[in-house]
C-alpha cells in the first residue's frame, strides 16, 4: 500500500516503517525535508528508507535533507536530479549505494558521513561541479567510476583504509593537480586516472601499488613522490617522468636520457652487457647497505643521482677506487 504526503510518495513497509519510493508533483523549485516519521490514516510510521530511482530525473529539486532515521538509500536515487545543489545525508547510512548521485552536474559539494563504509559504483560520476571532496576514514572500499568526469574536481582526499583504487574511479578528474595514494593501497585497476591532464604531482605514502599499465598517470612532465625505503619504486619509472624520493628531494630517477649519456660511470656505461635500463637502475639505488649487481659489476655502495645529473658513490668490482667524478 502506498500514500502521497507532502510530495513524497510512501510505500508501506510494516505497522512501524515506510520507505520514500517517488514523488508527485512538486513545486519548482522544490526544497525537500524527508522527515523521520509521516502520519498516514492515523498511523504515525518511521521512514527508514528511500528505494531505488525515487527521485530519478526530478528537475524541480534544489535541495534535499534526509533524516537520521534513514538508513538506506537505493540506487540512482537521485539520478540527474540536475538542479539539485544541495543534500544532507543521514549519519546512520553505511553505503552510498551505486548511481545515487550520477549526473548531479549543479551539486558543488557533499558530505560523506563518518557512518559510510562503501562509496559504490558511479556514485558521484558526472557531478561537474564538484570541487573539494572529503572522504571520511570510515570507507574501506570506493567503487568503479565513483568520482569519473567530475572534470572540476581539484582536491580529494583518499582515505588510509582503502587497500583497492578502482577501475576508472577519477577518469576524466581533468582538474586534478595531485593525489595521495595511502600505504595500503596495494593495486590501482586500469583506468583509475585516465584523462587527467592536470595531474602532475603523485605522492605514495607507503610501498608502491601494482599499478594497471592501461590508463593511468603518464602525463608529459609528471612526478611521482616516494619514501625513503618504499618498496617496488622501481615501477614508477615505467608511468612518470621524474620520480623523486622526498627524504632525499634531489634523488631523481628518470632522467634525461641525454643528460644520462653524458654524466654515467663509464666504467658502468661504456659495458654493452648493462643496458640503459639496468644503467638507471642502478643510478637509483639509494638504500645505505643495498646492492645491484649486473654481471660482473657489482655496487657494494648506494648510487645517487641528484637534479643535475652528478653521481656519487663508489664503484666495486675488481677493486675499482672510489669515484666521484665522471
Amino acid at each position: 500500500m502506498s500514500f502521497i504526503d507532502n510530495y513524497i510518495q510512501y510505500s508501506i513497509l510494516s505497522p512501524s516503517a515506510v520507505s520514500v519510493i517517488g514523488f508527485s508533483s512538486p513545486p519548482n523549485p522544490w526544497n525537500l525535508t524527508i522527515p523521520s516519521t509521516v502520519t498516514y490514516l492515523s498511523n504515525t510510521y518511521n521512514v527508514i528508507d528511500i528505494n531505488t530511482i525515487a527521485f530519478k530525473n526530478c528537475f524541480n529539486l534544489t535541495s534535499v535533507s534526509i533524516a537520521n532515521s534513514v538508513l538506506t538509500i537505493g540506487q540512482a536515487a537521485f539520478y540527474a536530479c540536475t538542479n539539485l545543489v544541495n543534500a544532507i545525508l543521514p549519519n546512520n547510512i553505511t553505503t552510498l549505494n551505486d548511481e545515487v548521485f550520477l549526473n548531479c552536474s549543479n551539486l558543488p559539494n557533499i558530505t560523506i558521513p563518518n557512518s559510510v563504509t562503501n562509496i559504490g559504483y558511479a556514485v558521484f560520476l558526472s557531478c561537474t561541479s564538484f570541487t573539494n571532496i572529503i572522504i571520511p576514514d570510515s570507507v574501506l572500499t570506493i567503487g568503479q567510476a565513483a568520482f569519473q568526469q567530475c572534470i572540476n574536481l581539484t582536491s580529494i582526499n583518499i582515505p588510509p583504509t582503502i587497500t583497492i583504487l578502482s577501475d576508472a574511479v577519477f577518469f576524466g578528474c581533468s582538474s586534478l593537480p595531485s593525489i595521495t595514494i595511502p600505504r595500503y593501497v596495494t593495486f590501482i585497476d586500469k583506468d583509475a586516472f585516465l584523462s587527467c591532464p592536470s595531474l602532475k604531482s603523485v605522492t605514495f605514502d607507503g610501498n608502491i601499488p601494482s599499478i594497471s599499465p592501461s590508463g593511468n598517470f603518464g602525463v608529459s612532465g609528471d612526478t611521482a613522490y616516494y619514501y625513503k625505503g618504499a618498496f617496488n619504486t622501481n615501477i614508477l619509472l615505467s608511468f612518470f617522468t621524474y620520480v623523486k624520493c622526498i627524504d632525499c628531494p634531489e634523488c631523481v630517477w628518470k632522467c634525461d636520457k641525454n643528460k644520462w649519456d653524458k654524466y654515467k660511470f663509464s666504467s658502468v656505461g661504456n659495458n654493452p652487457n648493462i643496458s640503459y635500463k639496468q644503467q638507471i637502475s642502478i643510478k637509483i639505488k639509494t638504500t645505505v647497505g643495498g646492492s645491484v649487481q649486473y654481471g660482473s659489476y657489482y655496487l657494494g655502495k648506494p648510487i645517487q643521482v641528484n637534479y643535475l645529473g652528478r653521481t656519487e658513490g663508489q664503484l666495486g668490482g675488481s677493486g675499482a677506487p672510489p669515484r666521484n667524478k665522471f
